[in-house]
């Protein structure tokens, strides 16, 4: 019989939920959507249970963690947020909870979309503010009044001679936001943009075919939020040599020195390399030499000092077909399948000691994998066994890696495997398969990893095996996710 390894306590699947948004085993990428997320008490089963403990101020701590940690693996903070929001609203006797949560809320908020997030959430939760404070109470039924009735009615409740300090810089904010929805004249919009240090997400799409406003709105941006907008800055010719700021810009996407101290992801840059290299359908650019180099020199970067070992022995396990090399992965239309195994490849090459790489379908293939080897080595190594099989009705199996790595004795600590193929199958329970290989190799904290890569759902893993994991899809938070499920941290 297969041995079981421990089931997850509260706080693990907590902060599983704050990744996850689910308590279900399954990290589904979200196309600039809520992933299927619904704040609502009933998919935080796990934060109503520890209330119910007692244990509110323990889930307070364990939010603000997550919210400031540099480790945390991905930007989606909705289902961190709503937790914090069903504490801020939880009534126990001492009111230590909501006191935590509340006093929490200025050091987890850092974004105007965070804290419009978490007023919303409070909202559906609870219509009393009692316990909130004075001035965040005030704060945010102002922000409320904003939304709901717009900013003229946000002035007369809240403005006038007596309207406290922040209060006041706040309608001024929205002041400041409102003119540029308005604004005609780009200096204006440009001196509203540096005076107000104001976000391309509060910003209207038509400001924003702008040079000069664009240009005003990467020096108020991380490097990582300029990378996500790369492909409407080139579509915009803010890389281009007519552009007086032009140098400036493409100095900053290659600063070694900003690279290193953002932590940027290899993946957030190679997917910003695949914006600039294939344009879309609808916005098209003359390539500029020095963006290419520089993407490729904080890519370097990126992989040489962002990426730390785990010191554990992977094999990456890898099933695509190869009539459909040219689809892409689900959550970012420039990545293909290979592209994405190969990166992720590429990355455990370059950290990790002696990782496998290998190509399944009912039987396994191993594949040359070395540190000194680039994409399009990869690429091709999983392109020519994907070639060989082209054409064949061969089913994807994905216990097979499991089954093979068991029968040759094949010790790894992390198995993750990959394929393309919507619909795949297993010809025996994977994750029994997988105890039993724990069992067999006496490696009890070894984890598994699968990834759709062209899923929306699926599900293969024991949602209570701490050592399991799902994804449905691939995008530049995956393989953060899959280092943080590798550590320990998810």
């Amino acid at each position: 019989m297969a041995d079981d390894k421990a089931k997850m306590n509260d706080l693990q699947k907590l902060r599983r939920f704050f990744v996850l948004g689910n308590e279900n085993g399954l990290y589904r990428v979200r196309c600039g959507g809520d992933g299927g997320f619904q704040p609502v008490v009933e998919t935080a089963p796990i934060v109503t249970a520890l209330l119910a403990a007692g244990k509110g101020e323990e889930v307070v701590d364990e939010i603000i963690k997550f919210l400031t940690s540099n480790t945390t693996c991905t930007a989606y903070h909705t289902p961190a947020l709503f937790a914090l929001a069903m504490c801020a609203r939880h009534s126990d006797k001492s009111q230590k909870t909501k006191q935590s949560a509340m006093k929490g809320l200025a050091t987890v908020c850092n974004s105007t979309a965070d804290l419009f997030q978490f007023i919303s959430f409070s909202q559906r939760l609870v219509e009393s503010k009692k316990g909130w404070g004075r001035s965040l109470k005030t704060g945010a039924k102002l922000i409320s009044k904003y939304l709901v009735k717009g900013l003229k009615a946000a002035q007369e409740e809240f403005g006038g001679e007596k309207t406290a300090n922040e209060m006041q810089a706040t309608l001024t904010y929205l002041s400041a936001i409102e003119e540029l929805k308005d604004a005609k004249d780009t200096t204006l919009a440009v001196s509203l943009v540096e005076q107000h240090h104001l976000h391309p997400q509060q910003v209207t799409a038509q400001v924003l075919q702008e040079r000069e406003v664009l240009v005003a709105l990467v020096k108020q941006l991380s490097l990582k939020e300029v990378l996500k907008m790369i492909g409407h800055l080139a579509a915009k010719l803010v890389f281009d040599p007519s552009n007086p700021a032009a140098a400036d810009i493409i100095q900053r996407v290659g600063d070694e020195q900003q690279v290193r101290q953002e932590k940027l992801s290899p993946f957030d840059v190679l997917v910003a390399m695949r914006v600039y290299e294939q344009g879309s359908a609808s916005m098209k650019w003359a390539r500029n030499s020095a963006v290419v180099d520089a993407l490729n020199s904080t890519f370097a970067t990126a992989l040489k000092y962002n990426v730390t070992s785990t010191k554990k022995r992977y094999l990456v396990a890898v099933n695509i077909n190869n009539q459909f090399m040219r689809c892409w992965v689900h959550g970012t239309k420039v990545l293909s399948p290979v592209i994405a195994v190969a990166g992720l490849a590429q990355v455990l090459a370059h950290t990790e000691q002696d990782p496998a790489l290998a190509f399944f379908c009912k039987d396994v293939k191993p594949l040359s994998l070395t540190n000194t080897m680039q994409m399009p080595e990869i690429c091709e190594e999983i392109a020519q066994r994907a070639a060989e099989l082209e054409g064949s009705k061969v089913t994807c199996d994905v216990s097979a890696p499991v089954t093979w790595a068991q029968q040759a004795k094949k010790a790894f600590d992390v198995i993750i495997i990959m394929t393309d193929h919507r619909h795949a199958k297993a010809s025996t329970d994977l994750s029994t398969a997988f105890k039993q290989y724990r069992q067999t190799l006496k490696i009890p904290d070894a984890k598994l990893v699968v990834c759709g890569l062209t899923s929306t759902h699926l599900q293969f893993a024991d949602s209570e095996d701490p050592g399991m994991l799902d994804i449905a899809g691939f995008d530049a938070t995956v393989p953060d996710v899959i280092h943080n499920f590798v550590t320990g941290s998810l």
